[in-house]
C-alpha cells in the first residue's frame, strides 16, 4: 500500500473564472452576517443552535442516540424529559455539557 499524495497547491484544474464570483459572494454574506451579529446585545443567541446540533453529532459519534429535538426539550426543562419514556432521561443530560463546553469555548 503506498501513501496519498496530494496535488500541489493552487491546483491547476480549478476554473478560477467561475469560483472567483462564488468567492465574492460567498464573502458578501459573511460580512453581511458579522454587521448583523456586531448590532446584537447577545450574538450567542444566533449561535446557540449551531452548537447543540454540534453537540448532538459528536454524541452520535460516541454512541449517544438523542435528537436535536429532545437535546433542545431537556435544555427548556431538564424535568420534562423525565416524564417522558422515550428517549431515556440519561441521554440528552449526556449530551448537554458537550453544548456547555462549546459554549464556554465559544466565549473564549
Amino acid at each position: 500500500m503506498r501513501p496519498f499524495v496530494p496535488q500541489p497547491l493552487p491546483r491547476d484544474d480549478l476554473d478560477w473564472g467561475e469560483l472567483v464570483p462564488l468567492i465574492a459572494r460567498a464573502n458578501r454574506a459573511i460580512a453581511r452576517y458579522d454587521g448583523i451579529v456586531q448590532g446584537l446585545v447577545t450574538p450567542s443567541v444566533l449561535l446557540s443552535p449551531l452548537a447543540a446540533r454540534e453537540a448532538v453529532l459528536s454524541s452520535m459519534i460516541e454512541g449517544t442516540q438523542t435528537t436535536l429535538e429532545e437535546l433542545l426539550e431537556f435544555e427548556a426543562d431538564p424535568h420534562l424529559i423525565e416524564i417522558v419514556d422515550t428517549p431515556p432521561a440519561e441521554v440528552p443530560r449526556r449530551v448537554e455539557p458537550t453544548v456547555r463546553t462549546l459554549d464556554v469555548a465559544n466565549h473564549s
